[in-house]
């Protein structure tokens, strides 16, 4: 059903389907595919296919060269600040590069290449202009611990120059 050049993301296949004959042998790149012996054939891995066989005892041509190729995604690094992804009471900045035209989604069903978050484990993944998908990333943990915080005893009233002892 292919034809001419296809483009397939990695992990997904295409389906290759020749004319009716007796026999068919699907070729890689040259040379034959154990076990592609089928009118279809379905393909995962790049390279150039054809097919030949035979109608009536007689053989055919070689078919016209059909090229797939694979897009695969790199796995996305997760950016944080700070690099260490621990603060106390505020929020921490996480980042990944999007290929051009792409988007992602974070584990926390976010969209935007850069959020900011509480505590908790964060992945994302990636998807380039066609669609094609990364694996998800590495998890980053992200720790923000409450801020610190100070009591200084009871409000006193005073007046301008009065000096007030405070004891933490």
């Amino acid at each position: 059903s292919a034809g001419g050049v296809t483009t397939i993301c990695n992990g997904d296949s295409v389906q290759l389907s020749s004319t009716l004959m007796d026999t068919y042998q699907y070729s890689r790149n040259g040379f034959a595919v154990g076990g592609a012996v089928m009118q279809n054939y379905e393909v995962k891995v790049a390279g150039t296919y054809t097919v030949i066989g035979t109608i009536s005892g007689c053989p055919t041509g070689i078919s016209n060269a059909i090229v797939v190729t694979v897009n695969s995604v790199a796995t996305p690094s997760i950016n944080s600040l700070p690099s260490n992804a621990t603060t106390c009471g505020v929020q921490v900045r996480l980042s990944v590069v999007v290929p051009p035209g792409g988007s992602c989604l974070w584990s926390n069903g976010m969209t935007s290449d850069t959020i900011f978050v509480n505590s908790g484990t964060y992945t994302v993944v990636v998807s380039d202009s066609s669609g094609c998908k990364s694996s998800a990333s590495a998890s980053k943990v992200v720790n923000v611990k409450p801020a610190p915080t100070a009591n200084v005893g009871a409000d006193q009233v005073g007046c301008v120059g009065d000096v007030f002892s405070v004891t933490i």
